[in-house]
């Protein structure tokens, strides 16, 4: 693995989504422990949610700091001169360019097995850190709906439920400009709530659709184009996602799970049946 020594946004955009996203995170956290769990248990159930809680955001960070941190462009790297099959000239890099790395303008360098480039992170997703991207998804899914389990109970045992005019507030700005701005408690709660609900349908909206390429072997681009010579059945794919190890990886992003391609050369599915038919 290569990491990188500056891992800061490469552009301004991709770093006020950075922010805003941990902006965001940080503030449910912060919310759902001190405000929404105090009010729904306490003793050592509430530390047990607590530790359920503190597991997601563990996830969530350290998935969000691998991807930025793991260096997967082609720099540094003893490229060929010559052009092998498969490969081309980036004139980018004024260097070649493997099988499935594409140039990034906003990352300035080619990117092994690239995916697409992540506004939230400031970096392409790529063959070294597309693990950590698809379970940053899938823990920041899991809180979001935890969270949003969490306030429905809140609201409805503690505060008492709100009113259709709470939500029209929330999601029309019109209606806050003619029944005037509510700073109730109540409002907060049901402010939060919705942050958590739209975070979940977004996310897992975002999930299922680089799922669906991570199930069949595809990179963003691949998938688009509906090319799928190196899909090895969704167990092996998943397994050159995650690892050797991916029983344990997708469990912590401090796992070290070894990937069986070095994210130049690629088995295809061709190869795969053909070896596989060796073994029977």
């Amino acid at each position: 693995m290569r990491y990188r020594a500056n891992f800061l946004p490469r552009s301004v955009m991709d770093g006020f989504a950075t922010v805003f996203m941990l902006t965001a995170i940080g503030v449910t956290f912060v919310s759902e422990v001190s405000l929404v769990l105090p009010g729904l248990v306490d003793g050592p159930l509430y530390w047990v949610q607590a530790v359920i809680g503190i597991f997601i955001l563990f996830n969530i960070l350290g998935n969000i700091f691998a991807v930025m941190r793991l260096d997967t462009s082609t720099h540094g790297l003893l490229l060929p001169a010559s052009l092998k099959p498969g490969w081309r000239f980036c004139s980018a890099c004024e260097a070649t360019a493997p099988p499935r790395s594409w140039h990034c303008p906003i990352c300035r360098a080619c990117i092994l097995r690239r995916d697409h480039h992540c506004t939230f992170t400031g970096y392409c997703v790529g063959h070294f850190n597309q693990r950590h991207f698809l379970l940053f998804l899938a823990y920041l899914a899991l809180g979001a709906l935890y969270s949003t389990v969490l306030n429905v109970i809140f609201i409805m045992r503690v505060v008492g439920g709100f009113h259709l005019l709470s939500l029209l507030q929330l999601v029309m700005p019109t209606a806050m400009l003619v029944f005037g701005l509510d700073v109730s408690p109540k409002q907060l709660y049901a402010f939060l709530f919705t942050l958590d609900l739209i975070g979940f349908l977004f996310v897992l909206a975002l999930l299922l659709y680089h799922g669906q390429g991570a199930l069949r072997g595809a990179t963003n681009y691949e998938k688009v184009h509906r090319q799928f010579q190196y899909d090895l059945g969704w167990k092996e794919n998943l397994r050159q996602i995650f690892g050797t190890r991916w029983y344990l990886a997708v469990l912590s992003p401090a796992v070290h799970s070894p990937l069986p391609s070095d994210g130049i050369s690629f088995t295809t599915a061709e190869q795969w049946r053909l070896e596989g038919d060796k073994h029977r």
